[in-house]
């Protein structure tokens, strides 16, 4: 089925949204409203597996996918860089029934700048330290608190979605003045 499992980051359903999401056959979705493009690459991901999947959305007019710190594909795009109007969301997104994600997540990470592959295969497996460059917001999902543990200090929110599913917010205002 490619009903979506749930939203794992996201602004959606803002005018100028950018949603990661999930389906339930496990693969996916890369959504930039601003860009309007729709992404499902061909990964899948296996059942019960610690996986990191990273988005990069360079300069080069491409979009791509990297799993465990490798480059999975590429796709050639117009994405535009979009400013959200509402808060980011780490497990749910924004409408009534909500979108929750069902599954566990270990960490969020949000850079300023697109990550190479050498960076994102040095680093995906490590916690990084506060202050690493580029670094906007990261957030340990073992702490439950929403600290961002990038050392400037974008916490989020704990919230409860429409169904009573957790997820963490973040504040755009802060966050993008910078």
């Amino acid at each position: 089925s490619t009903a979506r499992n749930g939203v794992v980051w996201g602004t959606y359903p803002a005018a100028s949204s950018i949603n990661v999401e999930m389906f339930t056959n496990r693969t996916a979705r890369l959504y930039w409203n601003g860009g309007g493009v729709s992404w499902v690459p061909t990964w899948v991901a296996e059942l019960d597996t610690w996986t990191h999947i990273a988005f990069v959305v360079g300069t080069a007019s491409q979009a791509s996918l990297y799993v465990n710190g490798a480059l999975h594909s590429s796709v050639a795009t117009t994405f535009a860089m979009v400013v959200p109007s509402v808060a980011f969301r780490y497990g749910n997104d924004y409408r009534s029934a909500g979108l929750q994600y069902h599954g566990r997540l270990d960490e969020g990470r949000i850079w300023s700048v697109p990550r190479s592959a050498q960076q994102i295969s040095t680093s995906f497996a490590h916690h990084l330290p506060p202050g690493t460059p580029g670094l906007l917001v990261y957030y340990k999902f073992s702490t439950a608190d929403g600290t961002d543990s990038s050392g400037n200090a974008f916490h989020g929110t704990r919230l409860v979605g429409a169904n009573g599913k957790p997820g963490f917010g973040l504040d755009n205002a802060a966050l993008l003045s910078n």
